[in-house]
């Protein structure tokens, strides 16, 4: 069963404490012109069911949960922004579950309903990277740069998909890029040291440890560049986000 964009559209503007099924009914009677009182129909329950599936598709924690009304959403909705965001939401979800491929299709299903959104490009490459799928995951990486050219992240995983393809010297360069972009983070040090590394030029990588050290949290990530050999053999490296939303 699908419901009308404009009804949702109503719903959405009702601030959070009022998000409830007797005040979206009441909206929907004025819309019909109708006085009944919906409060105990079938209408009512199937909304109070949806309206509940759309907070945990948001909200929900457990991946496979998330999935579950994300799923719901889907099937139950007509809105497109709607239906954007539970096909982002339910794609982290799947990649949470390393399930890669129908990760992959939704985010493509995403990027179809709105192919202006440089994170869902970023989303997608992370899927097709897991899946082994690099010159794809490199044609998204690519697309993100054009839509988000000022953006350190769209570089940085960029350079993440050269630097499995062996493309080192690109890969250094969108780090840097990444770097003048976004100085504070210590991840784009990390992440550029990581590919000097897999570069086999260890003395360059101890060199990014030292300005990684003026940000807290890094030390987790510092320990492949302050040991090269062992990064080499573990093969460890940085990887941007999932969640672009």
């Amino acid at each position: 069963m699908s419901y009308s964009p404009l009804y949702f559209s109503a719903f959405q503007r009702l601030t959070r404490p009022r998000r409830d099924v007797i005040g979206f009914c009441t909206l929907l009677a004025l819309f019909l012109g109708d006085t009944v009182d919906l409060s105990h129909s079938a209408l009512a329950g199937s909304l109070r069911e949806l309206a509940f599936s759309m907070d945990q598709c948001r909200n929900a924690t457990e991946p496979a949960l998330k999935v579950e009304h994300c799923s719901i959403v889907i099937s139950r909705s007509a809105d497109r922004k709607i239906r954007e965001r539970a096909f982002n939401s339910r794609g982290h979800a799947y990649m949470a579950l390393n399930r890669f491929a129908e990760a992959a299709n939704d985010f493509t299903a995403v990027i179809r309903l709105n192919p202006r959104i440089a994170g869902y490009y970023d989303n997608r490459q992370n899927a097709f990277k897991a899946l082994g799928r690099l010159d794809d995951a490199l044609a998204d990486a690519n697309k993100a740069v054009r839509l988000a050219p000022t953006y350190a992240f769209v570089y940085a995983a960029r350079g993440n998909v050269l630097a499995e393809l062996g493309q080192y010297d690109p890969a250094l360069q969108d780090f840097t890029t990444a770097i003048s972009l976004d100085p504070k983070n210590a991840g784009n040090f990390v992440g550029r040291g990581t590919i000097f590394v897999k570069a086999r030029q260890p003395l360059q990588a101890v060199s990014e440890a030292r300005p990684s050290l003026r940000f807290r949290g890094t030390v987790s990530q510092l320990l492949p560049l302050s040991n090269p050999e062992s990064g080499l053999r573990r093969k460890q490296g940085f990887d941007s986000p999932w969640a672009r939303q």
